[in-house]
């Protein structure tokens, strides 16, 4: 955690660019080697334990045969979410400022996030089937669980069950399909337009 520390600190007062690992070892009191130990780049160490928890996902395909297929992708998403928030709550937002504000690092958010959706994808495709159609559906499905635990981060709730009501609502809208129509609250024009469509 010293690592991280000292690499936001630096990223921020430096810029990301600016700083190299020799600085962040050498702020934290660290040797090179002990670095790259725990951070195979520079840039995880913006992420912490991120890429881990990415990974972990996989996990979601040792579901039982018959599981519900999104209830399974939920839950493995929660669990996540809810590691990732608590893990260090007090740098979580330096970390989520730096994701979206430094190029380098924002390219390593999406490339974690598709890792994520991938994974997700893989594993309704292995239960649903992979033709076509199918596998169209599964892409959606999978970017629409990962979208609400990435909409749930980038809230940067630390409070273990303020995160899980603010994923359990995310969840809810989706399933209920209430999603678009809580948008469309105190826009009447937009209503319009939907009624005139169907």
């Amino acid at each position: 955690m010293d690592l991280v520390r000292a690499a936001i600190k630096l990223f921020e007062q430096r810029g990301y660019d600016a700083t190299t690992v020799d600085d962040i070892v050498a702020e934290a009191d660290y040797a090179r080697t002990t670095f790259f130990r725990y951070f195979p780049t520079k840039e995880d160490v913006a992420f912490m334990d991120l890429p881990r928890r990415v990974t972990a996902l996989q996990a979601v395909e040792s579901a039982p045969p018959d599981a519900d297929l999104w209830q399974a992708a939920r839950v493995a998403v929660t669990e996540q979410v809810l590691g990732f928030t608590a893990f260090a709550p007090e740098l979580e937002a330096a970390c989520l400022r730096l994701w979206f504000t430094e190029p380098a690092l924002h390219r390593r958010y999406l490339e974690l996030v598709v890792q994520a959706e991938d994974h997700l994808t893989r594993f309704f495709q292995q239960r649903a089937g992979d033709d076509p159609d199918t596998a169209v559906k599964c892409r959606v499905l999978a970017t629409t669980v990962i979208g609400v635990g990435r909409a749930i981060v980038r809230s940067q709730l630390t409070d273990e069950s303020a995160v899980r009501k603010a994923l359990d609502d995310g969840f809810r809208m989706v399933e209920r399909g209430t999603l678009i129509d809580s948008l469309r609250v105190g826009q009447p024009a937009l209503s319009r337009a939907s009624a005139c469509r169907r």
